[in-house]
């Protein structure tokens, strides 16, 4: 819950604590998000809940929780698929690339919760 309570500066109140007996150890930091949008369909839809692990560094293909700045300046959360190569570092959904002012990385989506389906680990 401390974690919980250092990322409210950056995420806003916190509005619901859930609890998953089945997670492995090293979730304990892991907190859940809850997706808004279509433009991750189908991997992340909108209503999923999303597990963020804001300790791992994002490697190639990952989606990450950015907050970032728009093209008209508006501050927000976003989760997009993190894209590299040796050169540069973009992000992407299954729309469109972004083109983000990325003020930080908040973490990694580690899982992803539907109704009426079991928990499901990253890769969907």
């Amino acid at each position: 819950m401390a974690h919980l309570t250092a990322l409210e500066a950056e995420l806003g109140k916190v509005k619901q604590v859930l609890y998953f007996p089945s997670l492995p150890k090293e979730a304990a930091q892991w907190f859940a998000l809850t997706a808004r949008g279509n433009c991750l369909e189908p991997e992340l839809m909108d209503g999923d809940i999303a597990l963020i692990d804001p300790e791992s560094d994002p490697k190639e293909g990952d989606y990450v929780l950015l907050k970032a700045r728009d093209k008209a300046g508006r501050e927000g959360l976003f989760i997009k698929r993190y894209r590299c190569t040796q050169q540069q570092t973009w992000f992407e959904s299954n729309l469109e690339r972004f083109d983000l002012e990325v003020l930080k990385i908040l973490g990694v989506v580690r899982a992803r919760l539907r109704a009426g389906e079991a928990l499901k680990a990253a890769g969907f």
